[in-house]
């Protein structure tokens, strides 16, 4: 039998790829981002090839920007962290 087949890659691209689609980010600035991957969430849309070597899937990537619009339906909002407030009222 055939083993599970992996999730469907969308279009791929380099940093400064990316970055030519969304110059709001600069090389430096995604580069950040990247390197934080496991703790920011951005980690599903990295494709990693060798040891150097970093595409990012270009749909996961819009997905995730998209959840971390302020106001975003899932309340995720950019801040990361649980439902409370500073408060820690939810």
């Amino acid at each position: 039998m055939w083993p599970k087949r992996p999730p469907r890659v969308g279009t791929l691209a380099t940093v400064p790829q990316l970055v030519a689609r969304y110059p709001a980010f600069s090389v430096t600035a995604l580069r950040w981002l990247l390197f934080r991957r496991h703790s920011n969430g951005l980690a599903s849309a990295v494709v990693k090839l060798g040891k150097r070597r970093v595409l990012i899937d270009v749909t996961a990537f819009d997905r995730w920007l998209e959840h971390h619009r302020e106001g975003s339906d899932d309340g995720a909002g950019g801040g990361g962290g649980g439902g409370a407030d500073a408060t820690g009222r939810g």
